[in-house]
């Protein structure tokens, strides 16, 4: 996983830290030796609004 990578994930995943805080998870990240993939899924707000699908409906579907 590339530099930038790892920041553009851990800027989604942890959009209200501290740039300080980014920094530290980025860090850990890079020192992975073989990281495992990770899928992030960022809902599209307007369209669950627009629907009224609550968030835990797309955490859970179809988890086992």
């Amino acid at each position: 996983m590339s530099g930038s990578s790892i920041n553009e994930a851990v800027k989604t995943i942890f959009k209200y830290a501290s740039d300080r805080e980014r920094a530290v998870y980025e860090r850990q990240l890079e020192n992975v030796e073989q990281p495992d993939p990770v899928l992030i899924i960022t809902p599209n707000i307007t369209w669950i609004n627009q629907h009224g699908v609550p968030m835990d409906a797309f955490a859970t579907n179809g988890s086992t």
